[in-house]
């Protein structure tokens, strides 16, 4: 039989195994689907799990598959990664069929265009019981959105079908390669990653032993960095055959290890956040007596799950004249945890989680920026307002009255400001916004010269003032441009509005802002969008630069 019909076999016994129990609840909504339709709404409840990160709990209610559905079989917004999935799904019974018709390509990528029009009156009752969620990814600024065909074919899709992805993608997402496209053998390679692939034989010298019993035995210390690297040079990739991923090259993060490793060796331990293997299998012998802290482990059907790119960062450096010297230096914390072939499920939770766990967010370095702890101090002292600057935190107040975001703060400077390119990018991704705080375009927005509590008040009241009056106008037809346009408006109106003036009081201030004609300068606004973009879909036109500029550069001075 071929690998592909063998993996073919093997995948859907995985479905029914892991996801059987959706059929229950597919079949309550429609008892006369016929089995490759229940596979194919399963395979979806698979791909919202291991691919979107939908609580299994919720994956019901975010299937859409069905009569009616536009194209559009399953949606899931995963606020803590920031992404909007948007699935089709075909389950096939043979392996080498196209994955996908012409007419199922028009019709996602028709479903598409209708979500990012705003038009919910489209789709089936359960896409439309999405609408609030939806909306909060359409609106939300730095969300990005992920078109996923999810199939159990291994063929390409073909010229004809990727023609039609890439023409209306290219306006949908300005991005006519945004389509990702899951395989069988895509799919066949999560579950074999998750099931705990033959893992190698190896013996660990860890300093600083400690260890935990309960519900298995875990080892924890820290390894020099010649050792890891000596390992990854015998095993390579092998190390890492129950990893979701094994090594990545020489990406961004990987390079921050390498040169971390090469030039601060000494402080290696204090930045890295170390590795974690598993071993079907652990005994240990210790170096100098049962009192000693050092500990021999020898590992059985062993692989590193967490810090893969760490060790093949460590091992570039045995090619590097300085590297040896170097590794001799590094102190890397390590895990061996002793999980036992038969706890297979706990095996690929410990996978799962630990490569899944949130990471810090360019917000939450920004944070770490005295002078946002300067601005948090004065905004409280002179104004009683709390300044939430890292991720987590919660503000008492539910109004919001007294309360400014990290977030909100940006997006008010910003459209108060003279940039469009820092407009744009408040609508399409405001952690680049954050990423580097020595630099713009952060400096230019907390410039440190200008920037005082007092003008992020004024500036955060002007834009509160601006998103009221789009969020109180009730004509449908206006919803694509507000929700996608809101920050592009706000520039408009407030772009050189003067937030600096030391002496003009709050209250000042905010009595001026009753002068603003937003109903006329909307008007003018909208108009000018209806007149040379009414036919573009509003999702990509608001962040895309050169059209915004263009479109302020045509809007009558105000």
């Amino acid at each position: 039989m071929p690998a592909g019909s063998i993996h073919h076999r093997r995948f859907r016994d995985h479905l029914e195994s892991n996801y059987g129990w959706l059929k229950k609840s597919i079949l309550q909504e429609n008892p006369n689907l016929g089995e490759k339709d229940i596979l194919t709404r399963i395979l979806l409840g698979f791909s919202l799990d291991m691919i979107a990160g939908c609580p299994k709990d919720e994956i019901p209610d975010h299937i859409t598959d069905g009569a009616k559905d536009d194209g559009i079989d399953a949606f899931y917004f995963n606020r803590t990664r920031q992404e909007a999935y948007i699935f089709q799904s075909k389950f096939t019974d043979k392996v080498n069929v196209s994955p996908i018709s012409e007419q199922d390509a028009r019709s996602f990528t028709y479903g598409i265009s209708e979500l990012f029009d705003s038009n919910l009156n489209f789709g089936n009752e359960k896409l439309r019981a999405l609408k609030s969620e939806i909306d909060d990814a359409l609106t939300m600024g730095d969300v990005e959105f992920k078109p996923i065909l999810v199939t159990t074919s291994e063929k390409d899709i073909p010229e004809n079908v990727r023609r039609i992805f890439k023409k209306n993608f290219e306006v949908s997402f300005g991005n006519e390669n945004a389509l990702v496209h899951k395989r069988l053998s895509d799919l066949y390679e999560t579950i074999s990653l998750y099931g705990g692939g033959p893992g190698i034989n190896f013996e660990l010298l860890l300093y600083g032993f400690n260890v935990i019993s309960i519900p298995f035995n875990g080892y924890y210390g820290w390894l020099t960095g010649d050792a890891l690297a000596s390992l990854y040079r015998k095993f390579g990739t092998k190390l890492f055959s129950k990893n979701l991923r094994s090594g990545l090259g020489r990406t961004e993060i990987n390079d921050e290890v390498y040169l971390t490793a090469l030039n601060n060796p000494q402080n290696f331990w204090y930045y890295n956040n170390g590795i974690t293997f598993v071993a079907d299998q652990v005994k240990r012998t210790w170096k100098g007596g049962y009192s000693a802290e050092n500990v021999e482990l020898k590992v059985t059907s062993g692989s590193i799950v967490n810090g893969a790119q760490t060790t093949s960062s460590l091992g570039q450096l045995l090619n590097e004249e300085k590297g040896q010297d170097a590794l001799r230096q590094i102190k890397c914390l390590v895990r061996v945890l002793e999980i036992p072939e038969s706890n297979s499920q706990f095996l690929s939770n410990v996978t799962r989680y630990i490569n899944s766990q949130n990471g810090i967010g360019a917000k939450d370095f920004v944070s770490l920026d005295p002078f946002q702890q300067k601005l948090r101090r004065d905004l409280d002292r002179e104004f009683a307002i709390s300044y939430i600057i890292r991720s987590g935190e919660e503000s008492r107040d539910e109004s919001l009255s007294t309360t400014i975001t990290l977030q909100e703060a940006t997006v008010a400077l910003v459209v108060c400001g003279n940039s469009v390119e820092s407009v744009v990018r408040a609508k399409s991704s405001i952690s680049s916004l954050w990423r580097d705080t020595t630099q713009s375009p952060y400096k230019d927005i907390f410039n440190e010269q200008k920037v005082t509590a007092l003008a992020i008040r004024k500036a955060v009241e002007a834009n509160r003032k601006v998103e009221s009056f789009l969020k109180n106008i009730n004509n449908e037809k206006m919803q694509s441009i507000i929700a996608h346009g809101n920050r592009l408006f706000s520039f408009y109106v407030l772009n050189g509005i003067n937030i600096w003036r030391e002496n003009q009081s709050f209250d000042n201030f905010k009595q001026s802002l009753s002068k603003f004609a937003l109903d006329k300068y909307f008007e003018s606004f909208v108009h000018e969008i209806e007149h040379n973009y009414g036919k573009s879909y509003k999702a990509p036109l608001f962040k895309n630069q050169t059209k915004c500029a263009a479109i302020i550069a045509a809007l009558p001075e105000l």
